[in-house]
C-alpha cells in the first residue's frame, strides 16, 4: 500500500480535491471514481508540480466526468425524492413531475408534466415503484417497435433476427454478441429522442455483420442512418 496524500487544485475557477497515491508505477495515472472524486496514483519520485502540470492538462476530461457523475446522481432514482417539481426525461424531452392523490394509481403525460397518481403520495418507495414501472413499461414497448423496424431494414443483411434482451444497464445504452446473435438494450433509452434508440439498435445491428468499429461498420451504419453522427454527439448530453 502505497504513501497517501489529500490535496487542492484550481480548474477553470472549480476547487477540487485530489487524492495522490505513491507507488511503484512508472506513469502518473488518473481515474475519477463513481462518486466523482478525482484518484491519481503516481511515483513517488514524481513531484507536485509535475502532477499538478499532469491535472491541468487533462481539465477537460476531468470537469467533463465530474459533471457526468453530478448528471448521473441527479437522474438516478435512489437519489430522488419524487416530489413535486423534481425533473425526468422521457424521449429526449424533460418533464416536471407532480404527484397527485388517487386511489387509481397511474402515470400520465399532459403537457410538460407527468402526473403521478398514488394512494400516499407520502410513500417514496411506492412512488418510485410505481413511476419506474411506467418508464419500464414505455421503454419496453417503444423499444420493441425501435427493434421490428431495424430488423425489416437489415432484412436478409442478417441470418436470422436476434434474440434482444432489456437490461438495466447503467454504463452503455447497448451492446452485441455477435456469436450467440444476441442484441442487449437499456432501458434507459426511454430518457433519449426516438432518433437516438434507432441510431443505437442500428449501430448494435451492425455489428452482427462487423464486429469491430472499423471504417466498414461505419459504412454499414450510414447505409441505414446517414446523420449518426448527430445522433451520437446528441446522446453524450445524456449520459
Amino acid at each position: 500500500m502505497g504513501n497517501v496524500e489529500i490535496r487542492r487544485i484550481t480548474l477553470s475557477g472549480v476547487e477540487l480535491t485530489y487524492e495522490i497515491e505513491r507507488k511503484n508505477v512508472k506513469n502518473t495515472n488518473l481515474r475519477i471514481r463513481n462518486d466523482g472524486s478525482i484518484y491519481v496514483s503516481a511515483n513517488r519520485r514524481v513531484s507536485i508540480k509535475e502532477i499538478e502540470n499532469f491535472l491541468y492538462m487533462e481539465e477537460g476530461f476531468i470537469l467533463n466526468a465530474i459533471n457526468k457523475v453530478k448528471k448521473r446522481r441527479k437522474y438516478d432514482p435512489k437519489t430522488r425524492s419524487y416530489e413535486d417539481g423534481e425533473r425526468f426525461y422521457y424521449l429526449g424531452e424533460t418533464y416536471t413531475l407532480r404527484v397527485e392523490r388517487s386511489d387509481l394509481e397511474c402515470v400520465d403525460i399532459v403537457d410538460n408534466e407527468i402526473i403521478l397518481n398514488v394512494r400516499y403520495p407520502d410513500d417514496k418507495a411506492r412512488k418510485m415503484r410505481l413511476l419506474s414501472a411506467w418508464f419500464t413499461k414505455k421503454a419496453g414497448e417503444i423499444i420493441q417497435e425501435v427493434v421490428e423496424e431495424v430488423d425489416e431494414m437489415y432484412g436478409n443483411r442478417i441470418k436470422k433476427s436476434p434474440d434482444i434482451t432489456l437490461k438495466n444497464m447503467n454504463t452503455r445504452w447497448g451492446s452485441c454478441n455477435k456469436a450467440k446473435y444476441k442484441i442487449s438494450l437499456s432501458y434507459n433509452l426511454i430518457k433519449v429522442p426516438l432518433r437516438c434508440i434507432y441510431y443505437v439498435v442500428i449501430h448494435e445491428y451492425a455489428h452482427l455483420l462487423v464486429p469491430n468499429h472499423s471504417a466498414d461498420f461505419w459504412a454499414v451504419v450510414s447505409e441505414y442512418m446517414p446523420d449518426w453522427k448527430i445522433a451520437r454527439k446528441e446522446m453524450r448530453s445524456y449520459e
